[in-house]
């Protein structure tokens, strides 16, 4: 559903990057939103391909059957729709590593997290 999203142009969360800045590197880390990433990567690279239960989806007024099919075997029209769809990010900055942990349990609803989960935020 997420991918079909997309290509409908429907809306999806936003990704949050943390801007993480010392006296040795400054990089871009995703506090949430990392799946989404991988997903929308990992379609592109024809990794996986939809679920058959996929139904189908209207862009430009027209019907089009995406189940269980990969990036590369969707019409022309619909790929150019993957790749025109606009991600929205919030870069957040200067924020403390309690701060950090305290956003990031915001945004997923105070859900709890095994300590894998927790070691890859």
């Amino acid at each position: 559903m997420f991918i079909s999203s997309i290509l409908e142009g429907y809306d999806i969360p936003e990704i949050y990057i943390i801007d993480e800045k010392t006296e040795r590197y400054d990089r871009n880390s995703v506090l949430d939103g990392k799946q989404r990433c991988t997903t929308i990567k990992a379609f592109y690279d024809n990794q996986f391909r939809l679920d058959k239960s996929t139904e189908n989806i209207i862009v430009d007024d027209v019907e089009y059957s995406i189940a269980g099919l990969k990036y590369s075997e969707l019409k022309e029209e619909l790929q150019e729709e993957f790749l025109d769809y606009s991600l929205r990010a919030r870069k957040l900055n200067g924020f403390s590593d309690k701060e950090i942990e305290r956003q990031f349990l915001r945004l997923n609803n105070g859900s709890t997290f095994t300590l894998s989960q927790k070691a890859n935020v």
